[in-house]
């Protein structure tokens, strides 16, 4: 047996909570991508006989996924969706793309403006935005509510001059469509995101519980000439708003004779 692999006897515990996972990961995401339009899931009858499974491998999966708030079952009812996430692609989610007709930054959400003011930049920003500490910028924190809800939490720090364009009153919509009224534009951004849970500052402003699944995401937005203008942190609801993305593999390269692939990685034309 390889190092790092397990065997199991058919029929254990192990293989039962197994077939669990297998259900519950097949099950979430058709919930996730709204694959039950009527908002009800198929019987336990059903998804024992389509997946293979017994009837208690069913029903764990089905609580773990009442326990994520995902679903409610309901006696003489049955099982009804509680729960589906927008998938975002993550071009749209970093504001280099239109907005698709049906998301969150095609002037459907509405932001709950926290703070707008000039401030000193904390010595982190001055650094992420290439300033001198002690530079003056603008700090813009705010809820955005999508779809009824309050979907994410959004902290920008902006540096001056560009800080200097921005007018409160144009802050209507999502942030993306606010720095283009304003007259800004962004050539390039990063986009870092990480799985965290919420603390007790984070469930008050997005109306979840402590301990409930975000997003937490660091973004630095660059302008024409290449410069960071603008540097972001923002907390992401779970079970609102999920990242997408899609990529095509490049062309290989032609190899040198005698050249292999481990070598051609090796190369430090491939490190710079």
């Amino acid at each position: 047996m390889r190092p790092g692999t397990r065997r199991h006897a058919p029929g254990g515990p192990r293989k039962a909570a197994d077939a669990s996972r297998w259900i519950r990961d097949l099950l979430r995401a058709e919930l996730h991508r709204g694959g039950y339009p009527s908002g009800k899931l198929p019987a336990e009858d059903v998804l024992m006989e389509t997946n293979r499974a017994s009837r208690a491998v069913v029903r764990h999966a089905l609580e773990v996924l009442r326990a994520e708030g995902l679903i409610e079952r309901i006696q003489g009812i049955g099982t009804i969706a509680l729960s589906s996430l927008d998938s975002l692609p993550l071009e749209e989610a970093q504001g280099l793309t239109a907005p698709r007709d049906s998301g969150p930054f095609a002037g459907r959400s509405r932001p709950d403006i926290l703070d707008h003011s000039e401030i000193e930049l904390p010595g982190l920003v001055a650094e992420r935005l290439h300033v001198e500490p002690g530079s003056r910028g603008v700090r813009i924190d705010y809820v955005s509510y999508y779809g009824g809800q309050p979907s994410w939490i959004a902290t920008n720090y902006m540096r001056m001059p560009e800080a200097a364009a921005l007018d409160v009153d144009k802050f209507r919509t999502d942030f993306y469509a606010y720095l283009a009224e304003c007259g800004l534009t962004t050539k390039e951004t990063t986009y870092l995101m990480e799985a965290t849970l919420a603390d007790e500052l984070d469930a008050s402003l997005l109306a979840i519980s402590a301990g409930s699944a975000v997003m937490a995401g660091e973004q630095v937005l660059f302008n024409e000439a290449g410069e960071p203008y603008n540097y972001a942190l923002v907390r992401l609801r779970g079970d609102r708003i999920a990242i997408m993305t899609r990529a095509t593999r490049p062309p290989m390269m032609a190899s040198e004779p005698g050249e292999s692939s481990a070598d051609r990685a090796r190369d430090p034309a491939d490190q710079a």
